[in-house]
């Protein structure tokens, strides 16, 4: 894995602020690269862990699960409480088929 910081990785944050944000556009002081995953579907994982019955999953969020935070610890608490879950959250559960 490459963990430089180079001048493509610059250009292309600059052309956003540029763009959205010109007078922000100063000079760069420090870039760092960081790493996140995601799931190869790209939703979150949320449910019960395989074979625990007192343990739930909820992963997956690198890069924007902040946004899910709120909602997410509603879900898990709903789990952890053994209460019907409020929406539907097929697409986030485990499952053979899940990851083809």
């Amino acid at each position: 894995m490459d963990r430089e910081c180079h001048p493509e990785d610059e250009a292309v944050l600059r052309e956003g602020i540029a763009a959205y944000f010109p007078e922000a556009n100063g000079p760069t002081r420090r870039m760092a690269a960081c790493m996140f995953t995601n799931t190869p579907d790209t939703d979150f994982i949320l449910d019960r862990a395989p074979g625990l019955d007192d343990a739930f999953v909820a992963a997956g969020f690198s890069g924007h699960g902040f946004k899910f935070c709120s909602v997410v610890g509603h879900i898990m608490a709903d789990f952890c409480l053994d209460r019907p879950p409020q929406w539907d959250l097929a697409r986030f559960r485990l499952g053979p088929n899940r990851f083809p």
